[in-house]
């Protein structure tokens, strides 16, 4: 039986003014077709004018991201730092959260204006089909403004565990991930490809990334599997603080193509043998884009301001955080949505887009 030792979500509504907002928008770039099998979508998603930027009144606007340790949390701060010095519309705030999924209900809540998601979820919220389609009222509700690095999906273990491949894992007390519905939802997908029922073979755990991480230091969980910028901070911490004392789990690549053809957004990718102290071996992982997604109704002159000072300035960002180093700027630019009206209008007047 699954063990869930988070708090359970609040079912947020969204308000009218959010949905009438998001039939009030236009969009040109990047449209996607969801797929009909399973689909809950059956209009098309709203189409604009191009956005032409004008500088609005400047106000604070919040950013979800993720722990304080986490990839997501370190690379938010150090674009705010580097955007707030130039963009005359905002000033962004960046704030810790549980992750994707708190992200995306308290932005649809309206109590946050921005935050970090994953390419598939971003991909089925936006559609609400799979496992997104019960997390919002309706679809096409947020756009992607940028996408700036890439989120590794790999697994720590005790050393004491005796766990150092997918196949230990049988009777094992693992937390698959964070409150991010395709964090875990991934990774158990994986522990199943090896034919393990997730629910009876193994104890698995939810939890934020702070408290599965002082359950593994204190011998409360096994193994530990998160998704963030590799090297994980978290990860880097208990192995430093204790060498000898945890390793990194290796999966292998035929399970991964198995995971990777229901994920179709994910990408097998290696992680370098010396990325982590002590870990002298290359362990391969599964990627995916991460982007920032905001409301439909977030004035286009905001993200239009987010996205220029971001990528104008990406050479300076890039030494915020390792994961930032294999992002040119033009990557920015990708997403898996329409890109918000205020980021496509800067992306197509840097010629990256059309």
């Amino acid at each position: 039986m699954k063990h869930k030792m988070i708090g359970t979500l609040t079912v947020l509504a969204m308000g009218l003014s959010l949905l009438s907002g998001c039939g009030s928008l236009t969009q040109t770039v990047g449209t996607t077709t969801p797929p009909a099998s399973g689909s809950t979508s059956v209009a098309e998603p709203p189409v604009q004018e191009n956005y032409i930027y004008e500088p609005i009144a400047k106000e604070n606007y919040t950013w979800g991201t993720s722990g304080t340790s986490g990839t997501n949390y370190i690379v938010a701060a150090g674009i705010a730092d580097v955007v707030n010095d130039y963009a005359e519309s905002a000033n962004f705030v960046v704030q810790s959260t549980a992750g994707a999924t708190e992200n995306l209900s308290l932005m649809l809540s309206g109590e946050m204006d921005f935050g970090y998601m994953s390419a598939t979820s971003i991909y089925n919220g936006y559609h609400k089909i799979d496992y997104m389609a019960d997390r919002v009222p309706a679809p096409y509700l947020y756009n992607v403004v940028l996408t700036t690095h890439g989120s590794v999906g790999h697994m720590i273990a005790r050393a004491d565990s005796g766990i150092k491949t997918y196949e230990d894992l049988a009777g094992k007390r693992v937390c698959t991930g964070t409150t991010s519905a395709e964090g875990h939802t991934v990774c158990e997908a994986l522990i199943a490809s090896y034919g393990y029922d997730i629910e009876n073979d193994l104890k698995t755990y939810w939890m934020t990334q702070d408290e599965a991480m002082a359950r593994l230091q204190d011998g409360d969980l096994d193994a530990v599997y998160l998704t963030a910028g590799a090297p994980i901070a978290a990860f880097t911490n208990v192995i430093v603080a204790d060498p000898g004392g945890y390793t990194i789990v290796t999966p292998n690549q035929e399970h991964l193509e198995t995971v990777v053809e229901d994920f179709p957004s994910l990408t097998i990718t290696t992680i370098p043998a010396g990325t982590y102290s002590g870990i002298d071996f290359d362990v391969l992982a599964l990627r995916t884009a991460i982007s920032v997604v905001t409301p439909a109704d977030t004035p286009a002159a905001v993200t239009y301001e987010l996205a220029k000072y971001t990528y104008e300035n990406w050479a300076e960002i890039q030494d915020t955080h390792a994961a930032l180093l294999e992002t040119e700027p033009a990557d920015l630019s990708e997403s898996p949505i329409p890109l918000h009206p205020g980021a496509a209008a800067f992306f197509r007047e840097a010629r990256v887009i059309e």
